[in-house]
């Protein structure tokens, strides 16, 4: 499965099974986690995700499982952009536009923080149609 470029693979343990979805857990490290020294070292970083993942038509997994879950690279750079690029590119627009109508900075400053809210509010009632577009796979390890 990792053959293709644009996949990206993790081994999860399966946490619970329902009605054809899984919650599986995966171990997130840091580049320098597995590093030998990282006990003398505050760099590495460990922590543990529980992704959501839709299992095929006629897939069984069982709790306590070892299996592989993968997604595409696309759909985490499109992640990266609804939740950070898209956000600071309005605030600086807003900035932008508050600065050049010579408003006061505490009021430029407000509007700017202020856009977030309707945006991640539309992120949040588009949140299915979102989640539709990055739907993680899974398969079982022998």
């Amino acid at each position: 499965m990792s053959a293709n470029k644009d996949i990206i693979e993790h081994q999860a343990i399966v946490r619970e099974v329902s009605d054809g979805h899984a919650q599986v857990e995966i171990l997130v490290r840091s580049a320098c986690a597995g590093c030998h020294a990282k006990m003398l070292c505050s760099a590495s970083d460990e922590s543990r995700r529980i992704i959501d993942v839709m299992l095929a038509e006629g897939e069984e997994v069982e709790v306590g499982q070892t299996v592989s879950v993968y997604g595409r690279k696309s759909w985490g750079i499109k992640a990266v952009l609804l939740a950070y690029v898209v956000p600071v590119v309005l605030i600086l627009a807003v900035l932008v536009v508050c600065k050049s109508l010579s408003l006061a900075d505490d009021i430029a400053g407000l509007a700017s923080l202020g856009v977030l809210f309707p945006y991640f509010f539309m992120l949040y009632l588009l949140r299915n149609k979102i989640g539709r577009s990055i739907v993680f796979g899974i398969t079982k390890k022998h």
